[in-house]
Parts: structure tokens; sequence; C-alpha cells
């Protein structure tokens, strides 16, 4: 009987595990498709502003998936060289929290 818990206890954990590293790449694919694909076309006017431009992106999901940042991907809005190919010199990567939900234990 305690093999048999012990065999359900480890099926169990590979089950989660699989689920915690599969899933969250397919919602990430599914979520983050790009859309329409590279080459883009951009005018001569709109590629001499974007030379004259600071670049500042202040809100990225991407550490949520836990992909390469690294490397460039086919899918997701942000990775590494992705900002660099746009010039872009600062990039605010954010990690949601359950702070907001959790009430404050500060009284008054």
């Amino acid at each position: 009987m305690r093999r048999r818990s012990v065999q359900i206890a480890l099926l169990v954990i590979v089950i989660v595990v699989a689920f915690l590293v599969t899933i969250p790449r397919l919602v990430d694919e599914q979520q983050n498709k790009v859309v329409k694909k590279p080459p883009y076309a951009a005018s001569g006017r709109a590629l001499n502003l974007h030379k004259e431009l600071t670049i500042a992106d202040f809100h990225a999901d991407s550490l949520l998936w836990g992909r390469d940042l690294l490397e460039r991907s086919t899918y997701g809005q942000v990775d590494i060289p992705r900002l660099a190919d746009g010039s872009v010199a600062l990039q605010v990567f954010l990690l949601p929290t359950l702070e907001a939900a959790i009430p404050s234990r500060r009284s008054g």
C-alpha cells in the first residue's frame, strides 16, 4: 500500500512538473504571436526620425514566460536581438506580484 502511494505521488509530481514546463511556453506562443513577419518596410523619413530618437519601452512581461531573451524568437514582442535591431536604449521588464491582492498588515 505504501509503495503504491509513493508511486502515485511520484506520478503526480511528474505531471505537475511537465505541466509547469510545457504550458507556459504554449500559452506564450499562442498569446504573443508576431502577426506580420519581417522584413518590415519603413519610409526614409521614418528611418531618419528613428535615428534621431532615444527609444524607450516601459513595459514588457517577457520574464513571465521563462524564455531566453538573448535568443531571437519567432514569437513574442521582446528579445535582446530585436531590441538591438530597433536601437532601443531602455527596456523595463516587469513581473506582476500578488502584493496588491494581499491586505495591508499595517494598521491605521
